[in-house]
């Protein structure tokens, strides 16, 4: 991950990952491949796995880069996701929103700066 701004470090950036319950329907939202039948069982799947209680099964993620009190962050909804393990696999989507939470980071601190020298 590469931060453009001088003042950031990356190695000072930390990095948070919350979960919480994603409101879009779990019906037609899950799968969408065309196959009714497989459609349908992705979604049995995944509601048989909200009822039990499991958050991951169908969530909203957000990643958070924190630094020095400021914060950046990026969101990606309608996620199926075994744990924050699972999220954070190889290859996966973890390491695009560490980079974006990232810009968003530096946007926050730009925007202060500017506001700063604008007084």
């Amino acid at each position: 991950m590469l931060l453009e701004i001088n003042v950031i470090k990356e190695q000072e950036v930390t990095y948070t990952l919350e979960v919480s319950p994603e409101d879009c329907p779990v019906r037609g939202n899950v799968l969408a491949c065309g196959d009714d039948d497989a459609d349908r069982a992705a979604e049995d799947e995944v509601l048989a796995r909200l009822d039990r209680g499991e958050v991951w099964a169908w969530c909203c993620v957000r990643v958070v880069a924190h630094w020095r009190g400021f914060a950046g962050d990026a969101y990606l909804g309608c996620c199926s996701y075994q744990d924050a393990a699972d999220f954070k696999h190889a290859g996966g989507y973890w390491e695009d929103m560490c980079n974006q939470a990232c810009y968003d980071l530096e946007a926050a601190v730009n925007s202060l700066e500017a506001r700063i020298h604008a007084s």
